[in-house]
């Protein structure tokens, strides 16, 4: 190929063509001369026609911003700069993309400069750059520090004189090693004893429930409902449960809204109601309370504070409830009033993952994430016992039919409501 207006077309062979165009089209560019320099440009064939995606259809927002920055970049990089083209525009320099972007009402309000788009495209190279540098840097800090890191699994026993971390103080110090930093993590490993422990109580208690965390059926009357409506959706007397409440006056502006998660071992419509009771002493009366209260007291204005007082049917309207989970009662009562509350650890889970999810969304203070466990154990009223023994059930030595034909068909034994272990019964049948 011998491309060039001053170039003799009478050249006879068939290995050479001579173009003696101004512009001579190579993949997706075209070259050209001017003032003596090769200069290069965005080609288009002759019949070819410009769509994009219409901004009426079913793609993400993220798309659409993404073809008019993908195209005026790729124009821009396509495109020689020169002092002609530095101060012209994307759409005078290729009108035809300009009006394919405009079809789809894709098109930026004004177009960007050459200039300005080959800077912006280089400011984003080198903060890209900078960025991969960055995390590999990041990648080789951590590695080094994983070398100098060591992991011990040491079984501790109570028979020793001294704690574990006492001891490892002691060695460094007799040894030197100044440079030494120690990290400890307490793990319980369970024993034998705990093993068996563990299978006996799950066989004992297997088919047992509490009298006081069963769940019960809604009983709102008109005043606590919302548009004919239970809040809870029928879940208001489930007990052992952590909930979460929403704005609603914060969704209507953010479409998100900012989220309370709270905790309660008794029923979700008697924690709700200390809520509500506690809002409304501070917006009549200005008692402090905590961060629930002093959230939604911050969406009534002054003017309403000082003419009438809130009521709590107005406070229900601002929220909305639900329940994100829900424990068995007799399983969570026994870590009830510990650090490693069942229900506690439960809450701060659900906790973390809003504040991973949406930071700006958490209406719960640090008081309440590091608060001490407020709950109280309480004696079970057991109502029914499915097991007699700590005999699996597929393999049970005694079945309800041994038990029945040896003890008897006693009045006592029909009560549904009455718990009595395999050891008793014979005792209270000669009763």
């Amino acid at each position: 190929m011998v491309w060039g207006q001053d170039r003799d077309d009478k050249t006879e062979s068939w290995d050479v063509t001579v173009a003696k165009t101004k512009s001579f089209p190579y993949l997706d560019m075209e070259m050209y001369w001017e003032n003596q320099e090769l200069q290069f440009r965005v080609h288009l064939k002759p019949n070819q026609l410009l769509k994009y995606l219409n901004k009426g259809s079913a793609h993400t927002n993220a798309c659409f911003e993404s073809i008019p920055h993908g195209v005026m970049g790729r124009l821009a990089k396509l495109t020689s700069r020169t002092e002609v083209t530095e101060d012209m525009r994307i759409d005078e320099l290729y009108p035809k993309h300009a009006e394919a972007l405009r079809k789809a009402k894709l098109a930026p309000e004004v177009f960007p400069k050459l200039g300005e788009k080959l800077d912006d495209l280089k400011s984003e190279s080198e903060n890209r750059d900078r960025n991969e540098q960055d995390i590999e840097k990041n990648k080789a800090e951590n590695a080094r520090q994983s070398i100098r890191q060591s992991y011990f699994c040491i079984g501790f026993s109570k028979f020793w004189s001294k704690p574990i971390h006492a001891i490892l103080k002691e060695l460094k110090d007799k040894h030197g090693q100044n440079w030494l930093r120690i990290s400890m993590s307490y793990h319980k490993f369970s024993n034998l004893r705990g093993i068996f422990q563990g299978d006996l109580s799950r066989k004992l208690s297997k088919g047992i429930k509490s009298r006081d965390f069963m769940d019960e059926k809604c009983n709102c009357n008109a005043k606590s409902k919302v548009d004919g409506l239970c809040m809870w959706r029928g879940r208001c007397r489930n007990k052992v449960v952590v909930y979460q409440v929403t704005c609603k006056v914060c969704k209507s502006c953010d479409g998100i809204g900012k989220t309370y998660i709270g905790n309660t071992q008794g029923n979700a419509k008697g924690r709700l109601m200390t809520h509500l009771s506690e809002t409304k002493r501070l917006a009549n009366g200005g008692k402090k309370s905590d961060s629930f209260a002093a959230h939604f007291v911050g969406h009534i204005s002054e003017e309403k504070k000082k003419d009438e007082l809130t009521t709590i049917p107005e406070l229900r309207e601002m929220m909305e409830v639900d329940i994100l989970w829900q424990g068995d009662g007799i399983r969570c009562s026994k870590s009830f009033g510990r650090a490693d509350c069942n229900l506690c650890m439960k809450e701060r889970t659900e906790i973390l993952k809003l504040k991973k999810k949406n930071p700006k969304g958490l209406i719960n203070s640090n008081n309440e994430f590091y608060g001490a466990c407020r709950h109280k154990t309480k004696f079970h009223r057991y109502i029914t016992a499915n097991t007699l023994s700590t005999d699996e059930a597929i393999n049970a030595e005694k079945s309800d039919d041994y038990l029945n034909s040896t003890y008897g068909d006693s009045e006592i034994m029909k009560e549904k409501d009455l718990l009595v272990c395999g050891v008793c019964r014979p005792a209270l049948l000669n009763v």
